[in-house]
C-alpha cells in the first residue's frame, strides 16, 4: 500500500518575512535616532566650548584695555591700629600695591598709596581705570580715606579713571 503524501507543500512565508523586516526597521530607526542623538549632543558640546572660548577671548581683550582695581584695607582685629592696604587687579594673584601700617605712619602710607595709585595710570594711559574701595574688614576712617584719594584721581584722570 502506498500513502500519498504530499512532499511539496506550499508554506506561505510572506508573514514570517513581514515580520523579520518590521523587526529590523525597527532597530535601524532606533540607531539612527541614537546616531542623531550622538551628533546633536556632540555639536552642543563643540558650541558650548566655542562660546566659553569665545567668552574667555573677549574677557582677556577686555583686560588689555580695562583695568580693574579693588582697593583694600584690612585690619587685624586684635590689634585695630595694624592694618594693611592693598591694591588689587582683577586677574592678578598677587597685589599690584601692598603696605602695612599703623596709626604712626598712617599718613605717609596714604600719601604714597596716593602717589603710587597715579604712577600705575600714567603708565598705562591707553587703558580705561576703574577703582572700587572693598567695603569688608575696614574702619571707617580708613574708607572714607580711599574714596577720597579715588575721588581725587577721578578728577585728576576724568578720561582714563571711573569709579
Amino acid at each position: 500500500m502506498r500513502r500519498n503524501r504530499n512532499t511539496h507543500a506550499a508554506l506561505d512565508m510572506t508573514p514570517l518575512l513581514d515580520v523579520i523586516f518590521l523587526v529590523l526597521f525597527t532597530v535601524i530607526m532606533a540607531y539612527a535616532q541614537v546616531a542623531t542623538e550622538a551628533i546633536v549632543t556632540e555639536t552642543d558640546q563643540e558650541n558650548a566650548v566655542q562660546a566659553y572660548q569665545d567668552a574667555a577671548s573677549q574677557y582677556d581683550q577686555l583686560l588689555d584695555k580695562v583695568e580693574l582695581l579693588t582697593i583694600t584695607c584690612t585690619y587685624n582685629k586684635n590689634h585695630p591700629s595694624h592694618r594693611t592696604l592693598r591694591v588689587l587687579s582683577e586677574g592678578m594673584e598677587e597685589p599690584k600695591y601692598q603696605q602695612a601700617f599703623d596709626e604712626s605712619n598712617k599718613i605717609i602710607t596714604f600719601k604714597q598709596f596716593e602717589d603710587q595709585l597715579n604712577d600705575m595710570i600714567k603708565e598705562k594711559p591707553e587703558k580705561l581705570f576703574f577703582l572700587s574701595c572693598n567695603d569688608e574688614n575696614i574702619l571707617r576712617e580708613d574708607k572714607q580715606k580711599i574714596l577720597a584719594i579715588i575721588s581725587r584721581t577721578a578728577n585728576q584722570y576724568p578720561d582714563t579713571v571711573r569709579r
